[in-house]
């Protein structure tokens, strides 16, 4: 069975000759396989961290010590029980029937002090822990929102320029190329380049991008804003003039376009504003002060033996600072982050899917147009592929007029021959 091979065998020669500009877009089955290219796929994969996943209906996971962002309070760990140690070791113990006017007594004395004292911090630190938890939670989801509209989004884009764009399939196939990439540059920026571990990032993008395009698109302050600004100008060039349904086509694209860019504006909004300083900062100074005061007491009785007794308090603390560390930072690279290099695989394979469900569709109606009387699977058969094929071409539209089309792209534009230069 033959298949369609683009858009450049279907518009007739002399429309090529007459365009002032000549974009090279992907043939559908290259396409297709840029998008799905196994090495491309992988590179993205590997930009993740390894996701833990758990039985929410088991408890068995207090015995799984990774994926609880220790490192993130290990210093304050380090430092609250090296006091501890010290304080142990120092401390006198206190002996029976020790008289309170003694010095070890008095000593003794001032350590329960201190730690009465303190102790009224916990309600306060306790209640400042959960808030600043609960707020970085709903960060996380918030987070996790709008990765999804994004994906959501990016569907309902490529289905558009799939619906719209069949007279105009070199604009369609090169729009339909920077769909594939918008969830790659929202991962290039809104990911810290230190978490970016083993990401190649040239291997994300081609083949699907020319190698140009990508060099263009990494070096571009905002690559997302890159990519949905070449979307528009495409969004533009695959609607017919004089189509009656131009403007509803252009209305949806547009609408579609702009829900992408409030996703990733909700996402750069949540990576650039955490929890303000002031509130983090004298949450971790008092979280300290009572850590290392509070447990003198025990440590004079007890001295060494008591450590055990402080690691646990320490942790069930600073455990959820660390947690709330961990979701308040979604995009990073970490075992409790957003896969957004998976999203990124999952736009493709999205796609991809688009563009062969959309070519199936397009032979049905051009069957429709060749044998109306037949039943679905005679219009299907090999046979009929290149009568469809040809009824396609010949309902393709006239050249887009050059009020429409792009300036001839200079050697230095960086677009590698795709629509670069903007539009008129």
């Amino acid at each position: 069975m033959s298949r369609l091979h683009g858009a450049k065998q279907l518009i007739p020669a002399a429309d090529w000759k007459n365009a002032r500009w000549t974009p090279v877009p992907l043939p559908a089955d290259e396409l297709i396989d840029a998008l799905l290219a196994p090495s491309r796929l992988d590179a993205l994969l590997a930009c993740d961290s390894q996701l833990l996943t758990y039985d929410p209906e088991s408890f068995l996971m207090v015995l799984v010590p990774w994926g609880r962002n220790l490192r993130a309070v290990a210093a304050p760990i380090a430092t609250v029980m090296t006091s501890a140690i010290v304080f142990a070791l120092i401390l006198p113990a206190k002996a029976e029937g020790e008289p309170g006017d003694a010095p070890s007594g008095f000593l003794h004395g001032l350590l329960e002090s201190i730690a009465a004292t303190v102790s009224p911090l916990l309600g306060a630190v306790s209640f400042m822990l959960v808030f600043r938890l609960g707020r970085a939670a709903v960060r996380y989801w918030e987070a996790r929102a709008a990765a999804g509209k994004m994906v959501e989004k990016l569907r309902v884009l490529a289905a558009h320029f799939m619906l719209h764009g069949r007279g105009a399939l070199l604009e369609r196939d090169c729009a339909l190329r920077w769909c594939g990439v918008f969830a790659i540059a929202t991962k290039n920026y809104l990911r810290p380049m230190r978490d970016h571990g083993k990401c190649t990032r040239m291997d994300e993008l081609q083949p699907v991008l020319s190698a140009d395009e990508a060099e263009a698109l990494l070096k571009s302050q905002n690559q997302p804003l890159h990519v949905l600004h070449r979307l528009r100008l495409l969004s533009r060039a695959v609607l017919d003039p004089v189509d009656p349904f131009a403007p509803f086509g252009f209305s949806m694209l547009n609408h579609a376009l702009d829900e992408i860019t409030g996703a990733f504006g909700a996402m750069e909004r949540i990576a650039g504003t955490p929890l303000p300083f002031v509130y983090v900062a004298h949450l971790r100074t008092f979280l300290v002060i009572f850590l290392v005061l509070s447990p003198l007491p025990i440590l004079s009785e007890h001295g060494l033996a008591a450590l055990p007794a402080v690691l646990v308090l320490s942790w069930a603390l600073l455990g959820i600072e660390a947690a709330a560390v961990a979701c308040e930072a979604p995009f990073h690279r970490q075992a409790n982050h957003l896969a957004l290099g998976r999203f990124a695989t999952v736009v493709s394979h999205n796609i991809a899917q688009a563009v062969l469900d959309g070519r199936a569709a397009e032979l049905e109606v051009a069957a429709l147009r060749v044998t109306p009387s037949a039943t679905p699977h005679q219009r299907a058969t090999p046979a009929t592929l290149e009568t469809m094929s040809r009824e396609i071409a010949s309902s393709v539209r006239p050249p887009v007029p050059h009020s429409l089309r792009a300036t001839a792209p200079s050697a230095s534009s960086g677009w590698g021959g795709d629509v670069a230069a903007g539009y008129q």
